[in-house]
């Protein structure tokens, strides 16, 4: 009985580790696409880029719904369930990817291979059904949930909020597919579609983690959860208050400032308590308190972390949608093009050959702000000459608030003294590779062994058994 449910934490284990891959694959992707495809932004809602982040969310959700395994010994079938959707939508990404049934700048060409793919899709996908249909008697649940005011009613919440945004971004991706088929017109759904249905509830996921860690198991008084919840909600009510006093803010944006603010100010004072708890119990200072509680509970502590880069992921997204400013014009050498506090002055292009067979022209500008003189900035184009592909590099300037994100896009051939440019503001876009890397180390924290109480194993006779203390 002591080791039956050993499955569930090896299994963790391993998806912990897909999971950091395929967080870090999904961070350096929405850099490439910054840097490189210089349209502006990070995340368009591309299908390749859906289909990683279709598994992305319900791995998340497993790892969420484990816990209540482990610690409650629910959610069995639930767990395996979300196992299985997990890689056999890794199989779709790879089937979008390598196939190029859909259009996507990330797709390779059309291939030959799609039945054949599908059908190993759907033979894995019915194979492992029907396995965890022939083993339901061996899983079934040890408790059930006693009250909806408890963290197991929030994380079954979560998994479900998961589970509808992979829907939803499962219809958006596959309707072009669905439409042609049913229509012979393939239709597309665009960004409008996929931050109209998730971004209302990737909100409420934020809210959900602000208030998880606040929750206590199997039940919770109504008066204790408030005591518990006032200090992170008055706190966030504050900071939302004096940020969008001082922005002047759309309402829509302070409701996002306030649960973003909300979910940080939650974190901050689950780490305040414990280091509070240790500086009074063990007579540490600040440093050693945080250094401390973090090493004795790497898991809880490292999952905080987790949550923090989410949500500073989550800042990039909200900066992205409601306060991102854009210009586009044209220039003749000596003038300017103004967006929000910035100017951008033209000076001049040059053309000259590059490396690897490529024909650049690059822009020479100057950028202000209001009559400050910033720094120079060089967007250009790249003509890769071999494969007659062009590039367009941006040109940026980083701050930790925002970015002035320059594209040259247009120019006349004679003379090329005139110029077209587009200026975007993309405000807090870089907490978004900040974001990442709090991600990565908290990953790392919470599944980094301890030393203590972690059970090791050796392989006998075919099956899995504790291994011997030494001289037993």
């Amino acid at each position: 009985k002591a080791h039956e449910d050993d499955w569930i934490r090896t299994t963790r284990r391993w998806t912990v580790v897909a999971w950091i891959f395929l967080t870090l694959g999904l961070i350096l992707g929405g850099r490439w696409a910054y840097d490189v495809l210089g349209w502006g932004g990070f995340w368009g809602w591309d299908p390749v880029e859906n289909a990683m982040l279709m598994p992305w969310l319900v791995g998340t959700a497993f790892l969420h719904s484990t816990m209540m395994t482990e610690k409650r010994g629910m959610l069995k079938v639930w767990s395996i369930i979300l196992i299985v959707l997990t890689y056999s939508l890794a199989l779709f990404g790879t089937f979008i990817t390598r196939t190029g049934v859909i259009g996507s700048v990330h797709a390779f060409a059309q291939s030959a291979m799609g039945p054949a793919f599908l059908i190993f899709i759907s033979v894995t996908f019915i194979g492992s059904l029907a396995l965890l249909f022939s083993r339901l008697k061996s899983l079934k649940g040890e408790h059930e949930m006693e009250s909806f005011v408890s963290r197991e009613a929030v994380f079954m919440l979560q998994n479900m909020i998961f589970l509808v945004i992979t829907l939803a971004v499962f219809w958006g991706t596959t309707f072009p597919l669905i439409s042609e088929l049913v229509t012979g017109t393939k239709i597309t759904v665009g960004p409008p579609y996929f931050r109209s249905v998730t971004g209302p509830m990737f909100l409420v996921l934020l809210v959900l983690m602000s208030i998880a860690p606040l929750m206590a198991w199997r039940k919770q008084p109504i008066r204790s959860l408030f005591k518990a919840v006032r200090v992170p909600l008055l706190g966030s009510i504050i900071v939302t208050a004096v940020w969008g006093y001082a922005h002047r803010m759309h309402p829509a944006s302070i409701i996002g400032l306030w649960m973003v603010s909300l979910a940080i100010v939650a974190i901050g004072y689950e780490y305040w308590k414990g280091m509070r708890a240790r500086m009074t119990a063990q007579h540490e200072n600040p440093i050693a308190a945080l250094a401390n509680l973090m090493s004795r509970n790497r898991r809880r502590y490292g999952g905080y972390l987790i949550h923090l880069g989410v949500i500073m992921i989550a800042l990039a997204f909200v900066g992205d949608s409601y306060f991102k400013q854009e210009t586009q014009g044209t220039l003749s050498v000596g003038q300017r093009l103004t967006v929000g506090d910035y100017s951008l002055q033209f000076n001049g292009l040059r053309s000259y050959k590059g490396t690897d067979d490529r024909d650049i022209l690059e822009a020479s500008t100057t950028l202000y702000q209001g009559n400050q003189l910033i720094g120079d900035l060089q967007p250009r184009r790249d003509f890769f000459v071999t494969q007659q592909q062009p590039s367009t590099i941006a040109a940026v300037y980083s701050t930790l608030d925002q970015d002035v994100y320059v594209i040259l896009i247009g120019w006349e051939e004679i003379g090329l003294s005139n110029s077209t440019f587009k200026i975007y503001i993309n405000p807090l876009i870089n907490w978004a590779w900040i974001g990442g890397v709090v991600m990565i180390l908290g990953t790392l924290i919470a599944v980094w062994p301890s030393g203590k109480h972690e059970a090791s194993y050796v392989i006998k006779v075919g099956a899995l058994q504790p291994k011997p203390a030494a001289g037993g």
